[in-house]
């Protein structure tokens, strides 16, 4: 079964300010535990991104995994999006049984055209969401290289969804949605151990 991850990312130490912004945006939800300066939560309600951002306060981020065929983020200042990223398979690839894992399974499409982008990007919102980032440059770098690859010379890759959470610091990310998590009161997240969820 191909993965599907819809998960958020509140800028936050306390567990407390992602139970506030789901309980604001009349969402039902679940928190995960603080890592690496990230609140991981998921709600019931699919691509409900929209309605979460209207009701934040801070830094967020949105981020969606389906490995078959895109992955996209959107990063919010307050209500206000600072970035969208969207990598999607174009549909001649997913005709020809492509499989992002081994792009050679489409040998009559070259890497460029199998993966279509769709960016935009608002530095002035993208400088204050990274403002209180202790590695500030090296953040604004990572979403550089996504928004203007040309002037990173940034080489297309098949692990790029990967790379872009490692790089941002996030954790829970695989295979992480309500759909997986919502009805369990921890979460069994392989080498890393078990985490306790927390359901608003």
């Amino acid at each position: 079964m191909s993965q599907v991850t819809e998960v958020y990312f509140l800028k936050t130490t306390e567990t407390q300010d992602a139970v506030d912004l789901i309980k604001r945006a009349s969402q039902k939800g679940c928190v995960l535990p603080e890592k690496n300066g990230w609140v991981t939560f998921v709600v019931e309600t699919k691509f409900a991104h929209s309605e979460i951002s209207s009701h934040n306060e801070g830094v967020l981020l949105y981020l969606v995994m389906a490995e078959d065929f895109e992955w996209q983020f959107t990063l919010f200042y307050k209500s206000k999006q600072a970035v969208f990223y969207r990598c999607v398979i174009n549909s001649a690839a997913i005709m020809s049984d492509f499989d992002i894992e081994e792009p050679r399974n489409a040998p009559e499409l070259s890497l460029k055209e199998i993966l279509m982008y769709d960016r935009s990007a608002d530095w002035n919102l993208i400088e204050k969401a990274l403002a209180n980032f202790e590695d500030y440059a090296e953040k604004k770098e990572v979403i550089e290289k996504l928004i203007l690859p040309e002037k990173h010379k940034t080489v297309i890759h098949t692990k790029e969804a990967y790379r872009f959470c490692e790089d941002m610091g996030l954790f829970f990310y695989d295979w992480i949605s309500y759909h997986y998590i919502g009805q369990n009161d921890e979460l069994h997240y392989g080498k890393y151990g078990t985490f306790p969820i927390i359901h608003v």
